[in-house]
């Protein structure tokens, strides 16, 4: 079971390198996000994980979104790279900082979401109903980037604030 630190005033330090990650965002008709439970944590989640050694960005993402809702996707832009020194995981002895690469993702095939067993349900976050899903850390805020229809990948090296979320550095 994965356990969460997010913003606690007395949270754990962690003891290994970042682990980066890629999740990928799935949109339906209605611009909803795809999300879903994980096998270890009750939380909603972008599908996507951990890079094996030896694999690429993309085929990480397509081999993690077919292993967690059975879609095969193509990414389509880069989303952005989150993270933030406020959010460790924690598993067993083992706790790091995430490092999310996320991209927006078409699906390619004609295959239906499939409970695997590495996911127990899905459901479509929207704007309306974004407050009735109990999130991993910064998978709202990626929602909202998304839904602000931001052209450029989000980056930061901090947490996401009202002042780090808005803000654009101009570097022309």
């Amino acid at each position: 079971m994965i356990e969460i630190q997010y913003q606690e005033s007395d949270q754990t330090k962690p003891n290994q390198p970042w682990l980066p990650s890629v999740h990928g965002v799935v949109l339906n008709n209605q611009d909803a996000i795809l999300v879903h439970r994980r096998e270890d944590h009750p939380f909603w989640a972008l599908p996507g994980g951990k890079i094996d050694s030896g694999e690429s960005v993309t085929d990480c993402l397509k081999r993690e979104m077919k292993e967690e809702t059975g879609l095969s996707v193509s990414p389509e832009r880069l989303l952005g790279v989150f993270s933030s020194p406020e959010y460790v995981l924690s598993q067993k002895a083992m706790v790091f900082q995430p490092l999310l690469i996320v991209f927006l993702c078409q699906p390619t095939g004609k295959e239906k979401l499939m409970i695997t067993k590495e996911s127990v349900s899905f459901s479509w976050m929207s704007r309306e109903n974004i407050a009735q899903h109990e999130t991993f850390p910064l998978v709202k805020e990626i929602a909202q980037w998304v839904w602000a229809g931001k052209k450029q990948a989000f980056f930061d090296g901090a947490c996401f604030t009202s002042q780090n979320f808005g803000h654009q550095t101009d570097v022309s």
